[in-house]
């Protein structure tokens, strides 16, 4: 799978189609940054909106393309995957 942004909207681009996300935040709270010594605002409550689209007829044996790679890489953490998902490279472009 590979993503990307545009502006605010996340999209995902599937072997079977695409997925698109819409985060909006819906209240803020305050935050103590000890560090900094000063107080910043967080998210406290957020929404997210997503569309599944799935490609009728699809050609099961598609390859996605990638153009040049970036330099680096970044490194994912989510609750669902303590562990991390590490050393993702990022590309100039991708293609079918």
């Amino acid at each position: 799978m590979f993503a990307g942004t545009v502006n605010d909207i996340a999209f995902y681009l599937r072997n079977n189609g695409i997925s698109y996300q819409l985060n909006r935040v819906d209240s803020w709270k305050e935050e103590e940054d000890f560090k900094l010594k000063q107080k910043r605002k967080v998210a406290d409550k957020t929404s997210i909106y997503r569309l599944d689209i799935n490609w009728l007829g699809i050609n099961k044996n598609i390859a996605i393309q990638t153009e040049k790679p970036l330099e680096g890489y970044n490194n994912y953490y989510l609750e669902v995957c303590p562990n991390g998902v590490l050393n993702v490279k990022s590309y100039q472009g991708v293609f079918l």
